[in-house]
């Protein structure tokens, strides 16, 4: 262990814009005004047990009719082959989540909002709650660093962690998931394992146990980390035996240790035996490991949730794994969790975790700090042309995560269905395109529990194609002869010139194919500045669909494309252009299809 120094100005300025950049997210996002936006997804098992034990009094759901009202307050719960209803996900997140839901139910209890768990009150505590373990993480993960690296060390690596990995999605828009309180927890539990090596007391003891306990309790499989007591700072044999003796020798605060460890899982216990009349009880039923299919590429690398594709800054801290001879003390131990809890993770059924950038792998980045840490200072030894390099690249990390985090919520990168194509289709853009839905390859959940690889993609037939190549006066109808123009195309063989007088142009009525289900146009601009292609529905029924989007450039010119999803009743609709601004422009070939979208079903090499 590095000799610990003095000054840490530069990681509490680093924390303290992490936290000032989590909170204006957080305000800005406002997800609590959201019904689907703070308690959602796995939030609503891990919350359930609040509702139904402190408000409903019925932990074993014998009345479910009070539950599931509106999507706003749905629980998930599965069912014993008894029947009997019960939540899959342990309670570890209800017991962290606790002081919070007691604060919003207080002040629901004497306001106007609803006292059910769910309003508006209660969201914006369960907010406030992710908001205090975010401090909890900063503190202590800077502790648990500055213990081994400087101050500048440790001011980059906690900026990379928080705000160039997905962690910050699950600090803003996913704030309740479970893995930013996990890494509270679990960098809590490495700097108090540290301080009781150093010196054995009552304290860190009930701090230890207490902490591992929950961390085994929210997520099973982080009882790896526990590894982090007996084997850190250990270099050789000798020292992991000097480590058993002084285990043996603080025997009775071990056990203080492993009580309160146990204390905090003994709850789970107790429902397990209350819902299967067994202590130990699995509740995920069909949802399993397959070891002997290991996914670690896809785990690491693919575009659907590969976790360095979406927190690439991340891989600095593997490389650090293998730089740095100095640090062995902390290599042995960091080396084998990371490989054996990775092996765990990406044998899961669900090897992408659905949600952003594969989550799964933020458990370990209280662990992965200091072998981000080793990496920092290696490059801070170094020349100064790799030191300026690592720089450039770290900016333009944390730039491309956070875009990649505003792509999420706004649909642009999709949480379990993304692709290649579907990936660089998105690239920079605010929102996904037109075409980003017919990207994407949808795992088959049935399949993918029994350890199969089937994804659901989008086929697309043309039934009917019209192109108007504008060549010639003799390729031009009636409307569009009055803007030939024989070289203003993209080819500069002919194309059409429109001016300011121009606003609403091109007209053409659609006769949709039968058998169609979507309408897709396109048509190449010189400048795409608020011209939109429109489709409606000729005022004999309300249809209306536009867009100015962009699907290409080339040579200055600009392919605008509309895909419109057709109604139920295939009535005749109308196209054309609309020069919103007045703008002069060239127009260059037009194309009309009448498309068929269907579901192809396909299992990955």
């Amino acid at each position: 262990m590095t000799k610990h120094l003095n000054t840490n100005i530069l990681t509490l300025l680093a924390g303290t814009t992490i936290f000032f950049v989590v909170l204006f997210t957080v305000i800005g996002q406002a997800k609590w005004n959201d019904s689907n936006g703070v308690i959602t997804g796995d939030v609503r098992g891990y919350y359930a047990y609040l509702p139904a034990l402190f408000i409903h009094n019925d932990i074993q759901f014998k009345n479910p009719k009070v539950y599931n009202q509106n999507k706003s307050d749905e629980i998930w719960t599965s069912e014993t082959e008894d029947g009997k209803l019960f939540i899959k996900y342990t309670c570890g997140m209800a017991i962290l989540y606790s002081p919070f839901f007691a604060a919003g139910h207080l002040y629901a209890k004497n306001s106007h909002f609803k006292a059910n768990g769910y309003s508006v009150p209660y969201k914006v505590a369960l907010v406030f709650g992710s908001l205090f373990y975010l401090l909890i993480s900063l503190v202590f993960v800077s502790k648990v660093i500055r213990l081994y690296f400087s101050d500048i060390v440790c001011s980059v690596s906690i900026i990379i962690i928080f705000l160039g990995s997905n962690l910050f999605h699950y600090q803003t828009g996913s704030m309740t998931y479970s893995h930013g309180f996990s890494f509270a927890l679990i960098s809590v539990f490495m700097y108090s394992s540290i301080m009781w090596l150093n010196k054995p007391r009552a304290g860190w003891s009930i701090l230890v146990g207490s902490s591992i306990g929950l961390i085994a309790l929210i997520r099973p499989i982080d009882i790896a980390f526990l590894l982090f007591l007996p084997l850190i700072n250990v270099n050789s044999i000798e020292s992991l035996r000097q480590r058993f003796i002084l285990f043996w020798d603080s025997r009775w605060l071990v056990l203080l240790m492993v009580s309160f460890a146990f204390l905090m899982i003994l709850p789970q216990l107790i429902y397990f035996k209350l819902i299967s009349g067994n202590f130990f009880f699995y509740s995920y039923d069909k949802e399993s490991f397959f070891f002997l299919n290991p996914r670690f590429i896809d785990s690491f690398f693919s575009y659907r949730n590969g976790w360095l594709v979406y927190s690439p800054l991340m891989i600095f801290s593997i490389l650090g794994l293998f730089v740095n001879k100095n640090m062995l003390h902390l290599k042995l131990y960091t080396r084998f969790v990371f490989v054996l809890y990775s092996f765990v993770i990406v044998s899961w059924w669900c090897w992408w975790y659905v949600g952003f950038g594969n989550r799964a792998f933020i458990n370990l980045y209280p662990l992965l700090s200091l072998s981000l840490g080793g990496f920092i200072s290696w490059v801070v030894s170094q020349k100064k042309t790799i030191s300026v390099f690592f720089k450039i690249f770290v900016l333009l990390g944390l730039a491309l995560n956070i875009k990649q985090n505003s792509q999420f919520n706004t649909g642009a990168i999709h949480w379990d269905s993304m692709t290649k194509k579907a990936y660089w289709n998105s690239f920079g853009r605010d929102k996904p395109s037109q075409l980003f839905n017919t990207l994407l390859e949808k795992p088959v959940t049935s399949s993918a529990l029994k350890g199969e690889d089937v994804f659901e993609s989008i086929e697309i037939d043309v039934l009917k194609k019209e192109f108007f190549s504008y060549n010639s006066l003799l390729e031009c109808d009636s409307t569009s002869k009055l803007f030939f123009n024989p070289d203003k195309g993209i080819n500069r063989t002919g194309g059409l010139s429109f001016n300011k007088e121009n606003e609403y142009l091109l007209q053409k009525l659609i006769v949709p194919e039968k058998k169609a289900t979507h309408i897709y146009l396109s048509a190449w601009v010189s400048d795409p500045m608020e011209v939109h292609m429109v489709v409606d529905g000729n005022d004999l029924f309300p249809f209306y669909s536009a867009t100015s989007e962009v699907s290409i450039k080339k040579n200055g010119w600009h392919k605008l494309h509309l895909n419109v999803l057709l109604p139920k009743e295939k009535e005749n609709l109308r196209f054309y252009i609309w020069n919103k601004n007045k703008n002069n422009f060239h127009l260059d070939n037009l194309t009309i299809e009448h498309t068929k979208h269907n579901i192809k079903t396909s299992h990955s090499d």
